[in-house]
């Protein structure tokens, strides 16, 4: 006899074969459904590759917009930095401008009153030298009538002066300067100072302009009007130069655009040996000084010679007349 559970577990394992034997059909009846649960699977795949791709772009983008900002950040700092090195280098030249120009200044100021003091000492010395002369003329006079030399042979005679006017013109030829630009342009720009006064040339046939010397080698006249009339060139007519002082000097300047070239003090007077022979001025007495020479002309000869007759003596490099040929010429 069978017991009951033998026949339990019998009835367990025809069940099971008769369920797999009515699942098979329908599992083979459910292809497609694996096939669409396999697509949706893929597609999710493709999915998260697009939004991987989509985030690494952002990712990327991100990153060079951050580059583009700093570089944009370096340049403004770069640009910042050389504004304000350009700054500090124009406020270095312009401290070195006002340095030099307070240097001049004082310069100028310093030989200015270097120049009073041996202009009075010269004048206390004239004045004892002109009473010496008029006490030694005092013993040449017979009667009332002085003695007079007579003229010398073949001299031409000699132009009349007028004794009341210091005024003269100064006929000057320079020497080109040897340092810096000098060095490569042969030429000048010369000014004529006395004192605590400079001559700026006009011309042949007026006046010279009067400016202070620290307004003559100043920064504004040294990038303004310069020499006027003897701009880059070497040779120089100063008319209505008013020599003052017991002994007066002249000093010519060769603007330059730092460091102008000063060149020697010489004391000068009218050249009473200046006169117009056959039209053409001629002067006996010539100044010359390292880097210059000059005629110093009594004003009221230079009126009679004329501007023309000027610059002629300043072609001819200031050389004088032959006063035996000029006499017998007249």
């Amino acid at each position: 006899m069978v017991s009951s559970a033998s026949l339990m577990r019998h009835l367990a394992s025809a069940s099971l074969m008769v369920a797999l034997t009515w699942a098979a059909p329908v599992l083979a009846d459910n292809d497609p459904a694996h096939a669409l649960a396999e697509k949706f699977a893929g597609a999710s795949v493709e999915e998260r590759k697009a939004a991987d791709a989509a985030r690494r772009k952002a990712e990327e983008d991100e990153m060079l917009a951050r580059a583009r900002k700093e570089a944009a950040a370096r340049a403004e700092a770069e640009k910042r930095r050389a504004v304000a090195a350009e700054e500090q280098a124009r406020q270095a030249r312009d401290l070195r401008q006002q340095e030099m120009e307070a240097a001049r200044e004082a310069e100028a100021k310093r030989l200015a009153e270097k120049l009073k003091r041996a202009e009075e000492a010269r004048r206390l010395k004239a004045a004892a030298a002109e009473k010496s002369r008029n006490q030694s003329a005092e013993g040449n006079l017979v009667g009332d009538a002085p003695i007079s030399p007579p003229m010398a042979l073949g001299r031409a005679g000699i132009e009349p002066v007028d004794a009341h006017d210091s005024r003269v013109t100064v006929l000057l030829v320079m020497e080109p300067g040897k340092k810096g630009i000098r060095r490569f342009n042969k030429t000048a720009d010369p000014v004529l100072c006395q004192g605590a006064e400079c001559f700026v040339s006009t011309g042949a046939a007026t006046p010279a302009r009067i400016l202070t010397r620290s307004r003559a080698l100043g920064t504004r006249n040294t990038f303004g009007k310069r020499a006027g009339a003897c701009r880059r060139s070497l040779s120089c007519v100063f008319r209505g130069v008013k020599l003052s002082g017991a002994e007066p000097s002249i000093q010519p300047v060769d603007l330059k655009v730092l460091a102008h070239d000063r060149r020697a003090v010489r004391t000068v007077s009218g050249d009473a040996s200046c006169r117009v022979i056959t039209g053409r001025l001629s002067c006996e007495r010539m100044i010359v000084a390292p880097g210059y020479r000059a005629w110093i002309v009594p004003e009221s000869i230079a009126e009679r010679a004329g501007a023309g007759a000027l610059r002629a003596a300043l072609a001819r490099g200031l050389v004088a007349v032959d006063q035996r040929e000029a006499a017998l010429r007249n």
